[in-house]
């Protein structure tokens, strides 16, 4: 009993009629085949929508399955599964084997007739092995996700680093502090014409000290003059010294200011730069959650490796062929009966649809005669 309704379903999955299936015992099989290929494509369909829906909707802040997002996944699991099993079960239950005697025309017609539903079916592969892909690469899609998050993230620091020229401006700043450092440097040395005044300085001292060696009135009166020359040559170094020094503290004004405002600048954008790049590193870790838009993106990055291209297309093909199969099996089966009586079964449909209009038109007809008839004989 339970085999006889199981397998009753699973035609009914294939879109055959069982009466029919019931006087063709040999095409029993196939349909049942062909009924669990469309109901496991379905169940898939049910478990990828269903991933998909959650792995996008739940929180990912928090380690604990996330109900809300879970009971909106079941719902829309189950209701993309039935979506894609109905369209599955139009896809097979519209095919028919063509009854042409040749056997080219025949193949030439099941094959254009085929080719829209595997169109179709291609497609809805397609969308339900993306999320298993992601569920089987997860682990290593989330490492990929959390590079393409670090590079963003770095992205934005050079960007907006880029735009308020915070390197420019910092080597402003720094050019501005040597210009400080070797001003205080060189205000500290001593002019290079001084060096003239130092060694006049030291002749006139040699002879002074010669001079003060003698006792004679001469040499008092010339050791008078020398000291003279001495004070004199003393004055005009401290003089020359005191105006480089006076002209050196004005350079280092102009500098320090010059460097005043650089820092300022400097520290007014590196301000505004980092208050942008915090809320665009807020943006981008939301961004790029391990959600299913940034695994799809994740994933199509390291399909750039051949294993996991491989791997990727391996998986595709493996759903291409569940889907492709119902469609498939009856396009490589040969006509068997159950098609030569589901041919009569619609023939006869047809037949008493026909014959029902015209009993329908005839009586119409006879309808409007009796009542112009009626009409004939009040106007008499």
């Amino acid at each position: 009993m339970m085999r006889s309704l199981a397998e009753r379903f699973l035609w009914w999955c294939a879109g055959a009629n069982a009466e029919i299936l019931h006087d063709c015992p040999s095409d029993k099989p196939k349909y049942s085949c062909i009924g669990a290929s469309v109901l496991l494509t379905g169940v898939l369909a049910m478990m990828a929508g269903g991933y998909a829906l959650y792995s996008t909707f739940r929180d990912y802040s928090s380690r604990q399955v996330d109900l809300q997002a879970l009971l909106l996944a079941v719902v829309f699991g189950i209701l993309w599964g039935v979506i894609i099993f109905n369209i599955d079960r139009f896809i097979v239950s519209t095919f028919n084997k063509s009854s042409s005697p040749n056997a080219f025309k025949r193949a030439g017609a099941d094959f254009l007739h085929a080719l829209p539903r595997i169109a179709m079916a291609i497609i809805i592969a397609m969308t339900i092995s993306k999320p298993i892909q992601v569920k089987l690469f997860e682990n290593r899609l989330a490492q990929q996700i959390e590079e393409n998050k670090r590079n963003k993230l770095s992205g934005n620091n050079s960007d907006y680093q880029q735009i308020y020229q915070i390197e420019a401006l910092k080597q402003d700043m720094e050019q501005s502090k040597s210009v400080v450092s070797g001003l205080q440097q060189k205000r500290l040395q001593e002019p290079p014409e001084i060096a003239v005044y130092r060694r006049h300085l030291g002749q006139l001292q040699q002879q002074a000290s010669v001079l003060a060696c003698c006792d004679d009135s001469i040499s008092l009166v010339r050791l008078a003059t020398v000291k003279k020359q001495i004070r004199q040559t003393n004055n005009t170094i401290n003089s020359i010294i005191a105006a480089h020094r006076k002209q050196v503290d004005s350079e280092i004004r102009d500098a320090q200011s010059t460097l005043q405002k650089s820092t300022s600048v400097y520290e007014q954008n590196v301000s505004k730069s980092d208050s942008l790049i915090a809320i665009a590193d807020k943006h981008t870790s939301q961004a790029y959650s391990n959600n299913l838009i940034t695994q799809l993106e994740a994933m199509s990055e390291l399909k750039a490796q051949p294993v996991f291209w491989w791997a990727s297309l391996m998986i595709s093909l493996l759903f291409l062929m569940i889907e492709l199969t119902p469609i498939l099996t009856k396009l490589i089966i040969s006509r068997s009966s159950y098609d030569d009586l589901l041919d009569l079964e619609r023939t006869r449909i047809l037949v008493d649809a026909e014959c029902k209009n015209q009993v329908f038109k005839y009586r119409a007809h006879a309808l409007a005669h009796k009542q112009m008839q009626a009409i004939g004989k009040e106007c008499y």
